[in-house]
């Protein structure tokens, strides 16, 4: 984490399409990751965070697509020279599981790590970015699962809540939807006690709203006795 003129600098993004089928343009999305994981590495940030797109130039999710092994197996290796990248800079890119995206859930996270067994290659871990229509109804298991099958290489938390409206979910602030986060902030206190956590989907209007909900339900817990 870089101090920047009194702020905290946690992660630095570049949420590009690393899973554009396009040569010449994953190159240069290739080339915008290196140069973020070197310029992070410049500020002293450690992270750089991101997303795991979509097979096809314009970032369209497409589900039976994105869930195909071919779409798997091209993420793996535009992804091969940006954790090189990481690697040689000494910089984390973390990427970030999305239910829409390539790599939608937890197993599909673990795949890829466990493709390359490097160290700067982790997790952001954002709860309602693993929710479906689909799977919505079972979401404290879908967290439960991320936790235990990637808990030890999450590196930052994104905290969001989330509302269902008809078939879709839409994102809101913390506090403002259905979200359970007994057992998120459980394992960011007692496995990840220093770890980054950013708000999403936050106004200016009402993040500070959120950021009491969450130091609320945190003094809960401890008070309940964390485990």
């Amino acid at each position: 984490m870089c101090q920047f003129q009194g702020l905290s600098l946690a992660v630095l993004g570049c949420y590009l399409n690393l899973g554009n089928p396009d040569a010449a343009e994953q190159k240069a999305i290739q080339e915008r990751y290196t140069a973020h994981l070197r310029f992070a590495s410049y500020l002293g940030m450690g992270v750089v965070g991101t997303e795991t797109g979509c097979p096809n130039r314009t970032y369209t999710p497409d589900r039976e697509a994105c869930r195909s092994e071919d779409a798997l197996e091209h993420f793996l290796n535009n992804l091969r020279p940006v954790v090189k990248s990481a690697e040689k800079f000494g910089t984390v890119l973390a990427i970030e599981p999305v239910a829409s995206h390539i790599v939608w859930n937890a197993q599909r996270a673990r795949t890829v790590l466990d493709s390359f067994h490097s160290p700067n290659l982790q997790i952001i871990l954002d709860p309602v970015n693993l929710l479906d229509a689909e799977n919505e109804s079972r979401a404290d298991e879908v967290f439960e699962e991320a936790i235990d099958l990637l808990g030890k290489d999450v590196c930052v938390l994104h905290l969001k809540d989330y509302v269902v409206e008809g078939k879709k979910l839409r994102s809101v602030g913390c506090g403002k939807g259905k979200m359970n986060y007994d057992r998120i902030l459980r394992f960011a206190l007692t496995q990840k006690p220093c770890i980054q956590a950013t708000l999403e989907n936050t106004t200016p209007e009402d993040a500070a709203s959120c950021r009491q909900f969450l130091e609320t339900k945190i003094a809960d817990l401890t008070e309940r006795g964390v485990s």
